[in-house]
C-alpha cells in the first residue's frame, strides 16, 4: 500500500513514486485486516503515520511494517519514534555494498552511509528488518558481499526480497546507467549463490510475479539435465498457470520451456532493453533442492569466525594515507551504553576475543572501562588496536593493564621520524609510539605485537626496520607485516604507493630472513594482501591458517583468484588479491604451489594444534632445506652506470634528491639518454633504503646539504615529496647550481611563486607532457605565434577507464590536481598565454566520471582552452588539439602507444606520425642543452602559472558541484606543515 509517493532520494530502480493508493483504498485496506501490512513510499513516514498504524491494529492487522531507505532514521531519535508508533518492523531498501553505487543511483551524496547508519538506529530501537535488493549488474553491485554488510548492521534480519526494476524512472532528465536491469545469464550465479548465502543466515527467501525474475535465473541443470531451483522458491499451484502483472511477460523463447506455465516471466523493461537475450529455456520441469553456494566447511568457518572488532570512533590523530577505516565501517559505537550492551551480548553469545579498533580507540576516555567489562563478563583474550601516541603515559598504561588486556596490537610503519612522517603525515609521533612501546614491554604477560603496513614508500626500508626494532625491543615484540590495501584513501595513492608483487617481493624476502636471524617473531598476513604463494621459502611465516575464518567469510566478495589458482593446494582456504589489486596489475603474479587440497577444515585443526605445518614441498625448499640467510637472497635490477659523455663537452654531475619510484625512474633515463654522471643521492632514507638499483657505493646523505659537501655536483635534479620541492630547490640555488623540479614546484602556490623570483633562469619544472613528441610536432605546426595561425581553440583531453593507473578511484583534489597540473600546462604552452577558467562541469558518485573545465585567454586573440577528463572511456588516451581562425587544425592523439598527428584542411585530412621518443627522455635531453646555454624546457614561471591554472580549475569544480568533501567522513589529523595545501 502506497500512502504517500515520493522519497528523499531519487532511487530510478524502485516504485516509491509509484501511484498513491486511493484515500478508500487505504480505508477498506485498514479495516479487512490480515497478516502483514506493508506501507510503502517514503513520503508516508511524514504524514500521519500513527493513524494509520493504530487504525490498522482495530482492522486485525497482526504486523505492520514500512518500507525505508533508512537515511530519515540516522538522525538522533527517530527510529525510537517510529517504533513507539506501534510499527513492528522495517523493509530496508540497498543497491549496492559500493557507496560509490548506490549514491550515484539514489542520485544524493552520502546516501549509503546514512542509510546503514539509519539502519543501525533502527535494529537498535527493537525493529524487525527485511531486506529488499534490486538485481543489477555484477560490475556495479556484489549480493552476497551486499548481504554480509547488511547482516552486520542488522543481524537479525527475517526477510529478503530480490528483484528486476520494473522501470528507470529519471530525475531531472537523468537515469543512471548503473541501475539498468543486468542479462540474466550474467547473473545467475551470484543470484544463486546470494540466495544460498541468505539461506544460510536465516533470511527468508521467496520471489512472486511482481518481482519479474524468471525460473531461468534461479535454476540449475546437472549433466544428466535434472533441473533444480532452491528449495521453497517454487509456487505451489499445481498445473495452474502463473498470473503475471501487467509489467511482466515472457520472452519469445519461452514458447518452448516447459516451465513457462508456472514461471513469473521477467519485466518488460527487461525485455525493451535485451529482447530474449540471457533467457534459457529450460530441458525440464524444475525440481526445488536444498539450495547452492555455501558448503558445510564454509559455513563452518562462519560458526567460528576469529575475531570480533568493536570501534570506540572512526576518528583518527593521524592522517595515513593508507587507512582503511571510514565513515562505512561497521561495528561504531560511540555511545559508551550501546557500547556496554554490545560488550555483554558478546560474552553472552560465548565470544572469546574482542578487539577495540577504529580509527583509534584511545580518542574514548571509556576505553579501560570497555576492556574491564570484557573480562569481568569472561571474555578471555582483550586487544587493543591502536597507534599508541596517546599511550606515552605510564598511568594510561597501567590502567589498561590494571583493566585486563591481554593483546596489544600497535601500529609502527617506520623505523625513524623522517619515514614515519611520510606515512601518517603527523610530527613527533614516532618516538611517541615508541616510548608507549617501551612501557607496555615491561609487562611480562601481555602479547605484544607491531602491525607493519608494507607499501611503495617503506618496502626498501624492511631490513632496516627489523634492525632498528631489534635494537630497541630485542624479541619481545613480534611484526605483523600487511600489504598496503588498496582501498578508501589508499585509492588515490594506485600505481604511486600500491606496488607491485613482483617490486616487493625480493625486499620483503631479505627482510623475513633478518628477522629469523635476529630471532624475531613475524607472520606475513595473507588477509592483508600477501598471497602465500609470494613468499616461497619463506611460506612457514604465512598465516594462511590461521586466517581461513575470516578470509572465506569476510574477505571473499572483495578478492578474486587468478587462473593459476585452480591448482594451488591452497585453492579453498586462500582467497587471493584484492580486486582493485588486480584490476591495476592483474592477477599474472599469482602461482600455483604444488601439493595436495588443504581444506579449511584442515587449515583450522592444523592451526589449532600448534604446528602449523604448511608441508613446505622440496621446490619452494632453500638448498639444504634451511630458509636462506639475509646476505643469500638477491635484489633485481643491476646498479646503473655513469653515462658516458655523448658528444659536446664532460657530463653533466648530478645530485639527485629523493629515492622514490619517480626520482629511480630519472636515474635510469639519465644513463639512457647519456651526457650525465650521477654523483651521488639525498633523501631522508637514503643511507637506509636498499637501492640496487644505483652503483655500488654511490655517496648517500639524509639531505641535500650534507650530500654536496661530500661530493662536486653540476647541477640537482629533485624528485622527493612534493613538500620537500622547495627546500631542496632553495638549497642547491643557494650554492648556485642549476635545478631541474619534478611538478608541482612547490607544496603551496605562494611558495612556488617565491622560488620562481629566487631561481629566475636556474630553475626547470619537469612538466614532461609539455616535452612530450606530440606537443612539440603541435608547437612545430603553431610556427610563428603571432601569425594567422595562432589557434583560437585549445582541446585537452585525458581518457582513462575505470582501472587505468593514472584515473581517479574517488574524488580527491590531490590526485586531480596533479593531473590538472599536468594538463594545463600542455594548455598554457599552446596558447602561450595566461587561461582563466570560465566554465566547469562534473559528474559522478562515488568517484569522477566526466570532469569538463573550459578557460579563456587573457591576451586579445580569445584563445579558448578546454580540458576534459573522461574517466570511464571505453580506452585510454590523450588528444591534443589545436583549431585556427581559418578553420584548419591539427591533433595530436596518443592512443594503444601510438603517436600521431593528425591534420585538417580545407579540402579534407590526412594524418602523419611524428619523431617518437619518450617524453622523459625527451625532457633531459633538452633540460641538459639547456644547462650548456640552451632554453630551459619549462622554467619557473611556467610551472607557477600552471600550479595556478590547476588551482584555479579546482576551485571552478567545487562551485560546479565536484563532490570532494563527504558530510560522513571521520575527522583525521595531520601536523601543520604536512598537511595538504592543494590549490591554495
Amino acid at each position: 500500500m502506497v500512502l504517500a509517493a515520493g522519497c528523499t532520494l531519487a532511487c530510478p530502480v524502485c516504485d516509491c513514486r509509484a501511484r498513491e493508493t486511493a484515500p478508500a483504498e487505504v480505508l477498506r485496506t485498514m479495516d479487512r485486516g490480515g497478516a502483514l501490512l506493508e506501507v510503502r513510499g517514503e513520503a508516508a513516514l511524514q504524514t500521519e503515520l500513527g493513524e494509520h498504524v493504530r487504525r490498522a491494529r482495530e482492522g486485525g492487522w497482526r504486523s505492520v511494517r514500512v518500507r525505508t531507505n533508512g537515511v530519515a532514521y540516522a538522525a538522533p531519535g527517530r527510529a525510537r519514534e517510529l517504533a513507539a508508533l506501534g510499527v513492528d518492523g522495517v523493509v530496508f531498501f540497498v543497491a549496492s555494498e559500493r557507496p560509490e553505487v548506490h549514491d550515484a543511483i539514489a542520485r544524493v551524496r552520502g546516501a549509503h552511509a546514512a542509510g546503514l547508519a539509519g539502519l543501525t538506529a533502527l535494529v537498535e530501537a527493537g525493529l524487525e528488518v527485511s531486506l529488499e535488493v534490486p538485481v543489477l549488474d555484477p560490475a556495479v553491485q556484489d549480493l552476497r558481499a551486499l548481504l554480509t554488510q547488511a547482516l552486520e548492521v542488522a543481524p537479525g534480519a527475517r526477510r529478503l526480497r530480490l528483484y528486476s526494476p520494473v522501470a528507470l524512472r529519471s530525475v531531472d532528465g537523468k537515469v543512471s546507467a548503473k541501475a539498468s536491469p543486468p542479462r540474466w545469464d550474467r547473473v545467475r550465479g551470484p543470484l544463486g549463490q546470494a540466495i544460498a548465502f541468505a539461506r544460510e543466515r536465516g533470511l527468508e527467501v521467496s520471489f512472486n510475479e511482481r518481482d519479474g525474475v524468471p525460473l531461468c535465473a534461479l535454476a540449475t541443470v546437472d549433466e544428466a539435465g535434472q533441473v533444480t531451483v532452491p528449495e521453497g522458491l517454487l509456487s505451489e499451484r499445481g498445473g495452474r498457470p502463473m498470473p503475471r502483472r501487467d509489467t511482466s511477460s515472457l520472452g519469445a523463447v519461452c514458447d518452448g520451456c516447459p516451465a513457462a506455465r508456472m514461471c513469473p516471466g521477467t519485466t518488460t523493461l527487461y525485455l525493451s532493453r535485451h529482447g530474449d537475450a540471457g533467457l534459457t529455456p529450460l530441458p525440464a520441469l524444475p525440481q526445488a533442492s536444498g539450495g547452492q553456494g555455501w558448503d558445510a566447511t564454509r559455513q563452518q568457518a562462519a560458526r567460528t569466525a576469529f575475531l570480533t572488532v568493536l570501534r570506540p570512533t572512526v576518528h583518527c590523530n593521524q592522517d595515513c594515507w593508507f587507512c582503511s577505516a571510514n565513515e562505512t565501517s561497521r561495528n561504531v559505537y560511540e555511545d559508551p551504553g550501546k557500547m556496554l550492551r554490545r560488550i555483554s551480548r558478546l560474552a553472552r553469545a560465548g565470544v572469546q576475543q574482542i578487539s577495540f579498533s577504529g580509527g583509534e580507540p584511545t580518542l574514548s576516555r571509556h576505553l579501560a572501562s570497555y576492556v574491564k567489562v570484557a573480562r569481568r563478563l569472561g571474555v578471555s583474550r582483550v586487544e587493543l588496536v591502536t597507534n599508541a601516541v596517546l599511550l606515552d603515559k605510564p598511568r594510561k598504561v597501567e590502567a589498561l593493564m590494571e583493566a585486563g588486556l591481554t593483546h596489544l596490537f600497535v601500529s609502527l610503519h617506520a623505523h625513524d621520524e623522517p619515514l614515519s612522517r611520510l606515512q601518517t603525515r603527523k610530527i613527533g609521533d614516532h618516538a611517541r609510539t615508541v616510548a608507549a612501546l617501551k612501557l607496555f614491554a615491561r609487562h611480562e604477560g601481555l602479547r605484544i605485537d607491531v602491525n607493519h603496513v608494507v607499501s611503495g614508500a617503506n618496502y626498501r626500508s624492511l631490513v632496516r626496520f627489523f634492525e632498528w626494532l631489534h635494537a630497541e625491543f630485542g624479541d619481545r615484540i613480534g611484526v605483523s607485516l600487511a600489504f598496503v590495501t588498496p582501498q578508501y584513501k589508499a585509492l588515490e595513492h594506485l600505481g604511486d604507493k600500491v606496488p607491485r608483487y613482483s617490486e616487493v617481493v625480493p625486499y620483503l624476502k631479505r627482510a623475513l630472513a633478518r628477522a629469523v636471524e635476529l630471532g624475531i617473531g613475524v607472520i606475513v598476513g595473507s588477509r592483508q594482501g600477501v598471497p602465500p604463494c609470494q613468499l616461497g621459502e619463506f611460506l612457514p611465516l604465512s598465516d594462511i591458517l590461521s586466517s581461513v575464518s575470516g578470509a572465506l567469510t569476510e574477505d571473499a566478495h572483495q578478492k578474486q583468484q587468478g587462473p593459476a589458482c585452480a591448482d594451488c593446494r591452497f585453492e579453498q582456504v586462500c582467497t587471493g588479491v584484492w580486486k582493485q589489486y588486480a584490476a591495476l596489475y592483474g592477477t599474472d603474479e599469482l602461482v600455483a604451489l604444488p601439493g595436495p587440497k588443504l581444506t579449511p577444515a584442515e587449515a583450522k585443526a592444523e592451526a589449532e594444534s600448534g604446528r602449523g605445518d604448511l608441508g613446505l614441498s622440496e621446490a619452494l625448499r632453500y638448498g639444504d632445506g634451511r630458509m636462506p640467510r639475509s646476505h643469500e637472497i638477491p635484489l633485481p635490477g643491476e646498479a646503473a652506470a655513469e653515462a658516458a659523455s655523448t658528444g659536446g663537452g664532460a657530463p653533466v654531475r648530478v645530485a639527485l634528491v629523493g629515492t622514490g619510484t619517480r626520482a629511480l625512474l630519472f636515474a635510469r633515463t639519465m644513463a639512457r639518454v647519456g651526457g650525465f654522471a650521477l654523483v651521488g643521492v639525498a633523501s631522508p632514507h637514503a643511507p637506509d633504503k636498499e637501492l640496487p638499483e644505483l652503483p655500488e657505493g654511490l655517496p648517500r646523505a639524509r639531505d641535500l646539504g650534507a650530500l654536496l659537501d661530500q661530493v662536486a655536483a653540476d647541477a640537482v635534479i629533485v624528485a622527493s615529496r612534493t613538500a620537500h620541492h622547495a627546500e631542496a630547490a632553495r638549497v642547491a640555488l643557494a650554492r648556485g647550481l642549476p635545478c631541474l623540479v619534478e611538478k608541482p614546484l612547490a607544496g603551496a602556490l605562494d611558495e612556488a611563486e617565491a622560488l620562481a623570483a629566487e631561481g629566475a633562469g636556474r630553475l626547470s619544472v619537469a612538466q614532461q607532457l609539455r616535452a612530450s613528441s606530440g606537443v612539440a610536432a603541435l608547437l612545430e605546426a603553431l610556427g610563428d605565434r603571432k601569425g594567422p595561425r595562432r589557434p583560437v581553440a585549445i582541446e585537452v583531453v585525458h581518457r582513462a577507464t575505470a582501472t587505468s593507473p593514472g584515473s581517479l578511484r574517488a574524488w580527491s583534489r590531490r590526485a586531480l590536481y596533479e593531473l590538472l597540473i599536468h594538463l594545463g600546462d600542455v594548455a598554457l604552452a599552446l596558447a602561450d598565454e595566461p587561461l582563466t577558467p570560465r566554465r566547469a562541469s562534473a559528474s559522478g558518485g562515488g568517484r569522477p566520471e566526466r570532469v569538463v573545465v573550459t578557460s579563456r585567454g587573457q591576451g586579445r586573440t580569445g584563445v579558448e582552452a578546454t580540458i576534459e577528463l573522461a574517466l570511464d572511456a571505453p580506452a585510454d588516451g590523450l588528444r591534443v588539439g589545436v583549431r585556427f581562425a581559418d578553420g584548419r587544425g591539427l591533433t595530436w592523439v596518443r592512443e594503444d602507444g601510438r603517436d600521431e598527428l593528425e591534420v585538417t584542411e580545407a579540402a579534407g585530412g590526412r594524418t602523419r606520425t611524428p619523431p617518437r621518443g619518450g617524453d622523459l627522455e625527451r625532457l633531459l635531453t633538452a633540460w641538459r642543452e639547456h644547462l650548456r646555454g640552451g632554453a630551459s624546457p619549462a622554467d619557473g614561471a611556467a610551472g607557477v602559472a600552471a600550479m595556478r591554472l590547476a588551482s584555479e580549475m579546482l576551485r571552478a569544480l567545487e562551485e560546479a558541484g565536484a563532490p570532494f568533501d563527504r558530510a560522513a567522513a571521520p575527522m583525521r589529523v595531520a601536523s601543520g606543515p604536512l598537511r595538504e595545501r592543494v590549490g591554495s
